[in-house]
C-alpha cells in the first residue's frame, strides 16, 4: 500500500487501483471509497479520519450505515449495492442505532452476515430496497 499512498498524496481522486488494493486487504466497498479513509491513510497510515477524530462510522457490524461517508459514491445507492464488495446488492441491512437505514448486500455476503447476525447488532435484514417503491 506504500506506493499508493505516495500515488495518493499525489492525487486527490481515489483511483481504481487504490480502491483495488484496500479491498485486497479486507476494506468494505464503501470505506475503500471514503476520503476520509484515504486521508487517514496518508496522515496516520493506519485507519479512517472519521474514527481518528472520533466520530462514528462504519457498517451494521458496528450498528451504523457509514454515517461520515464522503467520496464519489452516492450514499442514497447504498441500498442498492453490496456494502462488502460492491456487486448488486439482493437484500438490505438496516443497522441497529441507525432505524431506516438500509445497506445493500449481495447473496455471497448476505450467507456471510447471516451468519453473524446472531453475535452482532443486526437490526433486520429485509428484501432487496427497490427505490422505485417508495423506501
Amino acid at each position: 500500500m506504500d506506493s499508493l499512498v505516495r500515488q495518493a498524496e499525489r492525487e486527490v481522486t481515489i483511483t481504481a487501483e487504490m480502491v483495488a488494493d484496500a479491498r485486497s486487504k479486507g476494506v468494505s466497498h464503501i470505506c475503500a471509497h471514503c476520503e476520509l479513509f484515504w486521508e487517514g491513510i496518508l496522515k496516520r497510515g493506519d485507519r479512517c479520519m472519521a474514527l481518528i477524530n472520533g466520530q462514528p462510522c462504519g457498517s451494521v457490524f458496528v450498528g451504523l450505515a457509514f454515517p461520515e461517508y464522503k467520496g464519489p459514491l452516492d450514499p442514497a445507492a447504498f441500498p442498492t449495492i453490496c456494502f462488502v464488495c460492491g456487486q448488486e446488492a439482493v437484500a438490505c441491512i438496516e443497522a441497529a442505532t441507525t432505524p431506516g437505514k438500509m445497506l445493500g448486500v449481495c447473496g455471497d455476503h448476505l450467507r456471510w452476515i447471516e451468519k453473524e447476525k446472531a453475535r452482532r447488532e443486526i437490526q433486520r435484514i429485509g428484501p432487496h430496497y427497490d427505490p422505485g417503491d417508495g423506501g
